[in-house]
C-alpha cells in the first residue's frame, strides 16, 4: 500500500488525475470448474443460508487455501455478489487479486455508512475506508488488545463516546452491532478531526495510536516537518502505515464513484507539523 500512497501524493504533487489500475483476474478458458465442485463452497451456501456465519467463514478460509487464484477469483466475486463482502474482500487478499479493486473495496454496508455519515457530518468514504482497514468489513473482528467490530473501537472509547452522544451501549459484545459500531466509530473520528481541526493526517493517526502520542509527535517535531515528512517520522510502523492506508483507501472509493479528490487537503499540505 505504500507504493499506492507515495504514487497518489506524487499525482498530486505533479497535478495529475488519479489513476486506477483495474483489470479483474480473467478466468481461464481451460479451467472449467464449476463453484459447486468442491463441496467446501456449497457447505459455505448452505451455513450462510442457515445464518451459521462463524462455520461459513471457516469453511470460506479453507475453501479459498485449496484453491489457485483464478479460482480465488471466482469465489470471490460470487461472495461480492451475495454481499459477503468481508469473504470477498479475504479470496481478493488470499488470490492477490490486487487490481480487482470493486472486489478489494466494496461499498459494504451502504445504508449504515451513510448514516453514520451524515449524522457525524463525516466523509463517508473516510469512514468506510478505516473500516477497510480495521476490519475489512468482518463484523466480528477482534484485535489482541480487545478492540470490536466494523471500526475496531476499544471498549472504554465506545463507552465514553456513547455517554456523550446518547447512544445506547451496555456490553462490549454491542460493537459487533454494524449500526452501533459505526455510530460510535464515526462519532469518535468526527471527535478527533475536530481536535485536530480537520487535519485527516492527525486525526487517523490518533484514531490508531491514540491522540495523546499524536500531540506528542507534534511538540517533538516542533512545526518543522512537512506532511510528508512527518507522516514519515511517525515512529510506529503500524501506525505510520495505518495513515497511508487509510488516505489512499478514502481516495480509492472516491475513484470508483469518479469524484476523486487529491490525497492532502491544502490545509494538511500547508500545515507545519
Amino acid at each position: 500500500m505504500s507504493a499506492i500512497f507515495y504514487g497518489f501524493a506524487a499525482s498530486q504533487l505533479l497535478n495529475k488525475p488519479v489513476s486506477l489500475n483495474q483489470s479483474p483476474e480473467p478466468v481461464i478458458d481451460g479451467n472449467s470448474s464449476k463453484l459447486e465442485d468442491d463441496l467446501g463452497f456449497v457447505r459455505v451456501k448452505e451455513l450462510m443460508a442457515l445464518d451459521r456465519y462463524f462455520d461459513a467463514r471457516y469453511e470460506w478460509v479453507s475453501l479459498l487455501k485449496r484453491s489457485d487464484n483464478p479460482m480465488r477469483a471466482r469465489y470471490g466475486r460470487y461472495a461480492h455478489e451475495q454481499g459477503w463482502y468481508d469473504f470477498g474482500v479475504e479470496a481478493s487478499i488470499q488470490g492477490k487479486l490486487w487490481d480487482d479493486i470493486p472486489l478489494r473495496f466494496p461499498m459494504a454496508h451502504q445504508t449504515g455508512f451513510e448514516h453514520a455519515s451524515k449524522k457525524h457530518r463525516v466523509n463517508v468514504d473516510e469512514i468506510r475506508a478505516i473500516s477497510r482497514r480495521e476490519s475489512a468489513f468482518y463484523l466480528y473482528a477482534t484485535s489482541g488488545v480487545g478492540a470490536r467490530g466494523l471500526m475496531q473501537i476499544m471498549p472504554t472509547t465506545a463507552k465514553a463516546t456513547a455517554k456523550k452522544h446518547g447512544a445506547k451501549y451496555k456490553d462490549p459484545d454491542d460493537l459487533y452491532g454494524a449500526e452501533l459500531n459505526l455510530n460510535l466509530g464515526s462519532a469518535y473520528y468526527a471527535q478527533l478531526l475536530k481536535e485536530f481541526n480537520q487535519n485527516r493526517v492527525l486525526a487517523t493517526a490518533a484514531y490508531n495510536a491514540g491522540p495523546s502520542r499524536v500531540r506528542r509527535w507534534l511538540a517533538e517535531s516542533n512545526g518543522k516537518l512537512d506532511t510528508m515528512s512527518f507522516i514519515e517520522s511517525i515512529p510506529f510502523t503500524e501506525t505510520r502505515e495505518y495513515v497511508q492506508a487509510v488516505l489512499s483507501y478514502r481516495l480509492i472509493y472516491e475513484a470508483q464513484k469518479q469524484k476523486p479528490q487529491p490525497l492532502f487537503s491544502d490545509k494538511e499540505l500547508n500545515f507545519n507539523y
